[in-house]
Formats: C-alpha cells, structure tokens, sequence
C-alpha cells in the first residue's frame, strides 16, 4: 500500500474523523474546549505560557469560535482562538475579530491578559504578520493542526489522563497529524505544478492522487479556498505596486476570495473564486458612506470565467424570481458605462450600435485596440447578473479560453488601470451621476 493511500486509510478508521465532518469548525472548537475544561495541562496544545486556576470556556460567542479562560482570580487570563479547517485564514475576517475584541475589552468583558490564537490547517498569509510557534503580543499567534497533535501527545504522556478519555484524545491527536500531513502534501505539490491551474482543471477526468484523496476524505474545498486565497493575495500584491489615476484618493480597493465569495462580490457558485475592485463614492464623503452612490468595477475570477463586474447603488438588478429585465439593465448600461467596462463595441457578432450604444468605442484594458472580446456567454444574453446589484460579462481562462493562465494576473492588473481611467473621468462618472434611482 502506497503512503498516501495508508494515509486515507487511517483517516477513514479514525472514529474523530466520522465526527468531524458534521461542523469542521465548531467541532473543534468544542472538543478542544472540553479538553481544557477536563484537562487544564492541554491548554499548553495552543498556549506557551503557565496555566493555573479555574478554567471555563466559551463558544461561539459574538462569532469568535473558542474563548478559554483561566489563571488566578487577581491575574485571569484570556485565549481567543479562532478555528480555520475548511476555510483558508483570512486577513480581513481577523480585522473584524479584533474589532469586536476591542468593544469587549472596552465593555469590561475581559479584564486581564488576552491573546489571540489562529489554529489552522493551512499556511496564513504573510499579511497576518504572526509568527507560527511564538507569542505576538499585540497580534494573532499562529498555531497549526500538526503542531496541536504533537502536543497533545506530549502532553498526554505526561499527565494522568483517564483510560477512556485517553483513547479518544489519542484519536484526535491523529486526526491532527493526518489532516495535516494529508493537507501539506497537496500544498506542495501545487508548488510544483502552476499553482493558478485549478482554475481550468478537468478534476473529474484527470484529477491528481493527492487531490482525489482530499476529494474523498471531504476536504477538497480547503484546498481550493486555499488555492483562492494566493490568488487572491497575488493580485493584491501586484495591485500595490501600480500607480492608478490622480483620483486613487478618493478609490476604495476591495478584494476577497472563497467558494462563493462572500467577503467580496458575493456571488453564489461553488468553484474557487478570486476578485478585486475599485469603488468610487459619488457623495466623496467617507463618513457616512451612502452605498447608493458608490460604483463598483472589478474583476471577479471564478472557475475558468474570468468577469469584468459592475455595480451601482441607484441600479437595482431584479432576482431570478422576480425575472430578470435584459432590456433595464442594456439601458442602464447604455445611458451610464455606454458599453466602455463590458466588453467592447461588439460582442458575439453582434453590433452593439443596433442596440442604442452609438459612439461604442474600442475595447481597452487587457484587451486594448479589440473591437471584440471573445466570450462563451450566450448570444441570446448580452449581459449576466447577480441580484441585487451587480451586472457582468465574462471570457473565459486558459485551454481555448481568452485569457492565458501565465497573463492572468496581468490581464487584473491591466483592467484594473483601466477602471480607475473610467472611474477618473468626469464625463462617465456624471453620466452615473445623473442616473435616476430606479424602483
């Protein structure tokens, strides 16, 4: 039997696995909690520093996964320990974590020593800025699956530990280890291949033996979101390095990755997704932002489409319930954009002048000088939508797609230059200016 099979073998007979599957991280949370309830010495699995006193937990409150409290009654000391196992740890997420941190310090909800724990499977971005193994005083220390297990194995060997719960925290302790391993080893071998060629990946026809092990075991999706969120952050760190237009003051970037994107754009799918935008408020008041005058252009990455999205707070797109309305949303787009973000002066052969876009001029951005953006959208559909707001158009990456897999992150970059162009020019931004709300 090969390693990688032994491997799933011994994840399919771990009894903690079977149990894990109904709620990755809320599983975890609560046994962990449990653990340090029964057993104070296994704080030391997430913790370097001395644990004494009563010891309670907490879970799921105000959305943070794990709070442990312990330590004497003049010198209490907090854990907050936020749980990534089938999601990729992300930046943003925290930020807001620490925000309702900070609201629970200031309401007297803490009163002593707190620290921030991220226990994860995969990698956390170098964003994050905390280091693995190593109190940060004022950050997130990152602590990771494979490093709890052979904690807890030390741990174990070294205290009194009942027979039938020994037994079970044993098994955990593997699952730890096995996820990890199991998880370290697709990692590595996506560094080996192009790490953005998920993206166009036949994984039913042609899926790699590592893959098709984290598809059985029902961890695939941490892959993926893992995959998205270097994409993601790739695109982030090229982006800091162009100079937009004289107007970047008054653009808001925003970026997000996932399966269905909710930190970003919000679409609903479930394939790897990545995306980037530029928002212009039109009211250019930061306090209080009225999301009735922002435009938002980006770019939004999913599966092998590749989306140029726009969205106007005065602009709402009907849902698929309500029925669709192609001919509002050709008008909006024609009385607003005039056909300068979507793609082109023709599309799909069709000529765009014959609808109402006169003046339609060449297409810009990756495709620069084109008249025509070669797409898979159907003919019959000029424009695709999300409701409530957000109106796109797609090519399509890599294969015989539009978009090559190495220029993708240029071809971001490219549009993205283009849309603060768009977004710094008076006569498009007045043209959304004078577009009635409509009801």
């Amino acid at each position: 039997m090969t390693e990688l099979a032994d491997l799933e073998k011994r994840l399919k007979s771990n009894p903690i696995y079977a149990l894990s599957l109904g709620s990755r991280e809320l599983f975890h949370s609560n046994f962990l909690g449990w653990l340090f309830e029964q057993y104070p010495p296994m704080i030391g699995a997430i913790y370097d520093g001395p644990v004494s006193g009563k010891v309670t937990t907490e879970r799921e409150t105000s959305n943070l996964d794990l709070i442990v409290e312990f330590g004497e009654p003049d010198e209490r000391q907090f854990l907050v320990v936020e749980v990534k196992v089938k999601d990729a740890p992300r930046l943003d997420q925290l930020r807001d974590y620490d925000e309702k941190i900070q609201k629970a310090i200031k309401a007297g909800t803490y009163i002593g020593k707190l620290h921030k724990v991220l226990l994860s499977l995969v990698p956390a971005p170098e964003q994050l800025k905390c280091k693995a193994e190593s109190n940060v005083d004022d950050g997130w220390r990152c602590v990771y699956f494979a490093s709890v297990s052979r904690r807890i194995m030390d741990i174990a060997s070294e205290h009194p530990i009942e027979p039938d719960h020994k037994s079970i925290i044993i098994a955990y302790a593997q699952l730890c280890r096995d996820l990890s391993d199991l998880l370290d080893r697709a990692i590595a071998e996506d560094a080996q291949e192009d790490k953005y060629s998920f993206l166009v990946a036949d994984k039913e026809a042609d899926i790699k033996s590592v893959y098709s092990v984290t598809k059985n075991l029902r961890f695939s999706q941490t892959i993926d979101k893992y995959r998205a969120s270097e994409l993601c952050e790739a695109i982030k760190a090229r982006v800091a390095e162009v100079k937009f237009h004289e107007k970047l003051e008054d653009l808001e970037l925003k970026s997000g990755y996932g399966l269905d994107l909710k930190s970003g754009y919000g679409l609903d799918g479930n394939r790897p997704s990545a995306g980037v935008s530029l928002i212009l408020n039109l009211d250019q008041q930061k306090f209080p932002r009225s999301k009735v005058d922002m435009i938002d252009m980006g770019v939004h990455i999913q599966g092998s489409q590749y989306r140029r999205v726009l969205s106007f707070g005065r602009f709402v797109v009907p849902s698929r319930e309500e029925g669709k309305d192609s001919a509002a949303m050709e008008k909006f787009i024609v009385a607003t954009d005039q056909w300068n973000w979507m793609f082109g002066s023709q599309l799909n052969g069709k000529n765009l002048e014959s609808i109402g876009a006169e003046g339609a001029i060449p297409q810009s951005g990756f495709f620069k000088d084109s008249l025509q953006i070669p797409t898979s959208q159907q003919k019959n559909k000029l424009l695709c939508s999300y409701a409530p707001k957000h109106i796109y158009q797609y090519t399509n990456i890599g294969g015989d797609g539009r978009i090559p897999l190495e220029r993708l992150i240029d071809a971001v970059i490219a549009d993205l230059f283009y849309a603060s162009e768009l977004l710094n020019s008076e006569e498009y931004v007045d043209r959304f200016r004078n577009w009635k709300l409509n009801r």
